[in-house]
């Protein structure tokens, strides 16, 4: 399961990843290519990561409304039959 606090643990480490990339002396060939590979592997989890946690918030909110709109319908139809029960 993908939380917000994974997904913040994992974005930090890719800015810090970026980071020593854009610094690290180009000298060193076999490093730079080492965190480059490193950072495109790390945009597609991150990437991965944010589509979950959009899709688990979607999910929330339709659940949410659902039961909202079913206690309204229930709160309705208890008013209808004490309404019915005076007559």
């Amino acid at each position: 399961m993908v939380n917000q606090k994974t997904f913040t643990k994992t974005l930090t480490l890719f800015c810090f990843l970026v980071f020593l990339y854009t610094v690290f002396p180009d000298g060193y060939n076999i490093i730079g290519s080492i965190l480059k590979y490193t950072v495109i592997i790390f945009v597609i989890i991150i990437l991965m990561m944010y589509n979950k946690i959009l899709n688990f918030s979607q999910e929330r909110e339709i659940e949410i409304k659902e039961n909202k709109d079913s206690e309204v319908a229930l709160y309705n139809s208890q008013i209808n039959k004490k309404a019915f029960k005076k007559q």
